[in-house]
């Protein structure tokens, strides 16, 4: 169907004189035989008569989101409407009203809908606008390949997100060290670092009691931006941070392999084991007994730093005399009289302040093992050609008590060292 007022021989010819909405009256003036037929006419609806709205207006991902198609107009029976998303048919077709719980960044798009058996004559699209933090991050650099010390890299950020990304950081070893900003970070002259040491002061031997500063060296670009201590162990424990760690009144607990782990920008390094050595004077003296009935053997042991080395034995009759010097000694029971006492003396080499601390009077206990001198039978004579049973029979017990280390007294031997730490060995009273 033609409109006349385009057709060329109606041209000025036809004049509309009705009103839109309710009058169709036509004009034709100048009327010719050509003129003569049969004249029809055609409404035509407004585009507009249908539009979509939207609540609420603006959606986050997550939330929920209503879609409604309303007429502008009367159209007497309630109709029927075809939803459509970027022009194209949604899936699952929904009544007047389509509600998308749970919206997705997916769910974006232009939405418009038409009256079923007029899908020609769609509503104005709306645009629903879904916002959504950043997803999809990822990192990448340039140039690819191998990177070589001394090289210079482009690190990029990309993430997908709305509204768009508008700041980037980066960071290193997963949010540790923030190393700069922006979408892209550069590197240069990029140099881990290296030639990482660790040092003691002051130098020489370290007694128990003394103080010693352990300090961290590297070289490295960009600077090194964390130091951390850490002493080897089955557990490898974390001591502290800082270039320098110090340790103040040290014991002998603190022997053992140190060493101090560096970290810039790039990455990190670790330093070459410290040996700490703690020397310290014997300590934990103990004194143990083997006896087989016959005779007896005392054994020493100390805890030293450096080792014992000399081990002497003294045995206490009125007068301080000397029994032996060795590990082991072995006593006869012949040679045993009513109130033995013995000596233990462990010495060290030592430094004048070792030996000061010494003498001035620092005590430790040492526990002895009871030692039983078995009595022979007089009124008979063993058949030396028959074997003996080892009969239990009653012995003088002597008990050694917790004694302390003090300085040696003038009735021993005064050709010992001054450093000589001795040890008495008291006999119970029944």
């Amino acid at each position: 169907m033609e409109d006349l007022s385009k057709k060329g021989e109606y041209a000025n010819r036809v004049k509309y004189l009705g009103k839109k909405d309710s009058d169709c009256a036509l004009r034709i003036e100048d009327l010719r035989e050509s003129d003569s037929g049969e004249y029809r006419f055609r409404f035509l609806t407004n585009p507009g008569a249908l539009q979509v709205e939207m609540s609420p207006t603006a959606v986050t991902e997550g939330q929920s989101v209503t879609l409604t198609c309303r007429p502008t107009c009367d159209t007497g029976a309630e109709p029927t409407f075809v939803w459509y998303k970027n022009s194209e048919p949604v899936a699952n077709q929904p009544p007047t009203t389509m509600t998308i719980n749970t919206v997705k960044n997916t769910d974006s798009g232009s939405y418009s809908c038409a009256v079923k058996g007029h899908e020609n004559h769609p509503s104005p699209a709306v645009a629903l606008n879904v916002h959504y933090s950043p997803k999809n991050t990822s990192a990448s650099f340039s140039p690819p390949g191998d990177i070589v010390e001394g090289d210079s890299v482009t690190l990029t950020c990309s993430s997908d997100a709305n509204p768009p990304v508008h700041t980037y950081t980066w960071y290193k070893n997963r949010g540790v060290t923030t190393v700069g900003s922006g979408q892209n970070h550069i590197i240069n002259n990029i140099n881990c670092p290296r030639n990482t040491s660790a040092s003691i002061s002051p130098p020489g031997n370290i007694v128990e009691g003394d103080s010693v500063t352990l300090t961290c060296s590297s070289d490295a670009n960009p600077p090194v931006h964390n130091y951390t201590w850490y002493k080897v162990n089955s557990s490898e424990t974390t001591l502290g941070s800082g270039q320098n760690h110090s340790i103040s009144n040290i014991s002998s607990g603190d022997t053992g392999q140190y060493y101090c782990r560096v970290e810039n920008s790039v990455g990190y390094s670790d330093s070459v084991v410290l040996y700490v050595n703690v020397f310290y004077s014997p300590k934990k003296t103990l004194c143990s007994k083997f006896s087989d009935g016959h005779s007896a053997t005392l054994t020493c042991d100390s805890d030293a730093n450096p080792p014992v080395h000399t081990y002497t034995w003294y045995k206490k009759t009125g007068a301080d005399s000397m029994m032996g010097s060795c590990l082991y000694l072995c006593v006869n029971p012949k040679q045993a009289d009513s109130s033995p006492i013995y000596d233990d003396i462990a010495t060290v080499p030592m430094t004048s302040d070792l030996k000061q601390r010494m003498v001035s009077g620092d005590e430790d206990d040492v526990q002895y093992a009871s030692v039983q001198f078995k009595a022979k039978n007089k009124d008979k004579a063993p058949d030396s050609t028959a074997p003996q049973p080892h009969v239990q029979e009653k012995g003088e017990d002597v008990e050694y008590a917790s004694v302390n280390i003090c300085r040696p007294s003038s009735a021993v031997n005064q050709s010992e060292d001054d450093s000589v730490i001795y040890s008495t060995v008291k006999k119970r009273q029944n």
